[in-house]
């Protein structure tokens, strides 16, 4: 009886070393075959270059199955996506059922990507830069080898979207989803969540989401065969604001049929003032709200091509209130109208946007607009008002502000009318009446060395033009005055048409010192190199301005430079600035500037300039000039002028400092 339990015991021990050393040694043995065989499919069936780093196979992490795992995958895409990295993957994990390594279908029992950074590029002309998958009549022949999946998910990702086509941006940070479901089924329900902890959403220039945090928690009966998604009973979070909805989403051969819709969950104030970003309104933990919100909509038919899909959003707000712990005053009597409406189809002149009530009234100043937009890519048709009343010192009262704000702002504009009779210059046909004024306003703040003041400004509204009647303004110690007039201000805002305008720009004393607030000057950094907040960042130049500026000034101060009787003209056009004929005196001479700074390629700002400078005064040049005298030391100490003509171009890089390769220049000196 003894013998035989330890020779059961002995049996047993075999069997357990026998396993172990089965868990330890069919990762390495098989390592390399695995990682070849991966690496072979990959290049054959994919348009871009991947590349990882290291490999692990265990047993023992995931008993008794197959843990892999890669670390530092890249996904870099080709032409026209040169440079561009689809994919960066801190690591990539996969378990496998090890017993199906020995089955035609591979079961997958989860897959993980820990860190991903993705960056999804569209181009204008349409082309997707995560289209890398080689065209099916390209692609090689594979053994007939299936594959199913359980479980994926990602942790700590981050997401970059990018459509030049449509003007869309939106970043994901702190990316986390999970999903599951038998997906070897043609019918199954795919359990899915997921959170965000900072998304930022940019169309056509307007930040719609800033560091919003966004949750979801939606469960999908996905129906293989007929390439349909259901939802039912789901929930999407955007900070406060809770949105449920339900629907379908097919997937057909040219494109998307759907029928979504969707409606607020919460209907108080909070969940729809938590999507303002916390800059522009602080924490609302602690503020007093009430009213009712609703948001609704749906979207329905199908997407191909140029057709597009009927769609409504109804958002409505009644009886609004809110105020802050701490202040005296509150904003009263909060009211929303709004619906947007398309039936669908290929005409997007058939969308109607009607706002017909925005009122608000904080610590007593009136806030009240409408606007009804129909017609809106052939000849829109506009009915709208804005009448305000705002004493700008009381916003404190209402909103907690750290800056000093003053003045008074006030409004009463009315349009209505058709666009096209003022492309035919039927002024009479349309109504451009009312006027916008600021007075007596004065700003201080942290983001400013100097107060900024508006003593007066005067905009005045008419078919024509919007007329700059007068503006009188300070910046420091420096006081501007300006007039002028913005020609097809209608045009620009309804179809997004260059903007045009003539202006005149007059000062008697302008310090640029502190329009660039260098005072106090920042202690520098002991290596010798620039700080961080002294270096400059590109300035880049309006696309959609088409402006002429004539500009005088008394006497213009930079660094320690003084430039007296200046007077020339600066145009704004096509992302480029130019200065026409610039004149000012200096050290006893004269200098008359032209050129230009262009930021067609934001990376790559150009500049061009010539200038001819007449009798300056070499001793007084080489004082004020660290070049001049590092150059010619002795020339501080020479008697006399000179002239020059000179002529210089070169490209800037991202701190505005000419790269040394690029810069030529030529001239003359006398």
């Amino acid at each position: 009886m003894k013998k035989m339990v330890k020779r059961l015991l002995l049996g047993i021990g075999i069997a357990l070393f026998l396993l172990l050393a089965a868990a330890i040694l069919i990762p390495i043995v098989f390592r390399d075959k695995i990682e070849a065989a991966i690496k072979e499919e990959v290049n054959k069936n994919l348009l871009a270059d991947v590349d990882w780093g290291k490999w692990s196979f265990s047993i023992l992490r995931s008993f008794p199955n197959l843990s892999a795992g890669v670390s530092d995958v890249q996904v870099t895409n080709r032409a026209p996506f040169e440079g561009v990295k689809l994919a960066e993957i801190g690591k990539f994990t996969v378990t496998i059922d090890v017993k199906s390594l020995w089955r035609d279908k591979l079961e997958i029992l989860r897959v993980a990507l820990d860190k991903p950074e993705i960056h999804v590029r569209i181009l204008e002309d349409g082309s997707a830069n995560y289209n890398i998958a080689v065209p099916a009549d390209q692609a090689s022949e594979t053994s007939p080898f299936h594959i199913s999946l359980k479980e994926y998910a990602i942790r700590d990702g981050h997401i970059l979207y990018e459509d030049l086509s449509q003007g869309i941006t939106a970043e994901l940070f702190n990316l986390q989803h999970t999903g599951s479901g038998d997906f070897t089924q043609d019918l199954f329900t795919l359990k899915t969540k997921t959170g965000v902890g900072l998304l930022n959403v940019e169309y056509g220039g307007i930040r719609y989401l800033k560091k919003a945090r966004v949750d979801l928690a939606a469960d999908i009966e996905v129906d293989v065969p007929g390439s349909t998604y259901r939802f039912s009973e789901n929930e999407l979070s955007i900070n406060q604001l809770v949105l449920g909805f339900e629907g379908w989403l097919a997937m057909k051969e040219n494109g998307y049929d759907m029928d979504i819709i969707w409606k607020t969950k919460k209907g108080d104030l909070a969940s729809l003032l938590s999507l303002i970003p916390a800059e522009f309104a602080s924490d609302l933990d602690g503020v007093e709200m009430s009213g009712t919100v609703a948001l609704n909509g749906n979207i329905k038919g199908e997407y191909a091509g140029e057709n597009l899909p009927a769609f409504s959003l109804s958002a409505g707000v009644d009886n609004g209130r809110f105020q802050f712990p701490g202040l005296p005053e509150s904003a009263e009597n909060i009211a929303l109208d709004l619906n947007i409406g398309y039936p669908g189809g290929d005409d997007l002149d058939r969308m109607v946007i009607d706002l017909k009530k925005l009122t608000l009234n904080m610590a007593g100043n009136p806030l009240e607009a409408r606007l009804r937009l129909i017609n809106t890519v052939s000849d829109p048709l506009i009915d709208a008002a804005l009448k305000a009343k705002i004493d700008l010192s009381t916003l404190g009262q209402v909103v907690p502000m750290d800056e000093e704000l003053k003045g008074r702002f006030t409004a009463d504009v009315t349009l209505k009318g058709a666009l096209s009779a003022i492309e035919n210059q039927r002024y009479d046909d349309f109504t451009a009446d009312g006027e916008m004024t600021l007075q007596d306003m004065t700003y201080r703040g942290d983001s400013v060395p100097y107060p900024i003041g508006i003593q007066s400004m005067l905009f005045q509204f008419s078919p024509r033009f919007l007329s700059l009647e007068e503006f009188s303004g300070s910046v420091g110690s420096s006081k501007l005055r300006a007039s002028g007039s913005m020609d097809n201000y209608l045009q620009w805002w309804l179809k997004d048409e260059t903007l045009t305008g003539n202006f005149t720009v007059a000062a008697d004393r302008f310090d640029l010192n502190e329009l660039a607030g260098s005072a106090p000057a920042p202690e520098k950094p002991k290596s010798g190199q620039p700080s961080k907040e002294s270096q400059l960042s590109v300035i880049e130049v309006p696309a959609n301005v088409d402006f002429r500026l004539n500009a005088s000034a008394g006497e213009v101060i930079y660094e320690n430079l003084t430039l007296s009787n200046l007077k020339g003209e600066l145009a704004i056009r096509d992302q480029r600035l130019d200065l026409r004929e610039v004149f000012f005196n200096l050290f006893g001479g004269s200098v008359t500037v032209s050129g230009g700074y262009e930021t067609r390629d934001p990376k790559a700002p150009r500049i061009d300039l010539r200038y001819a400078i007449n009798n300056l005064d070499i001793a007084q040049t080489a004082s004020a000039i660290n070049t001049v005298s590092q150059l010619a030391p002795i020339a501080k100490y020479c008697a006399g002028k000179f002239s020059t003509d000179l002529g210089m171009t070169a490209v800037l890089d991202e701190h505005m400092e000419p790269v040394m390769s690029s810069l030529t220049g030529r001239g003359t000196l006398s």
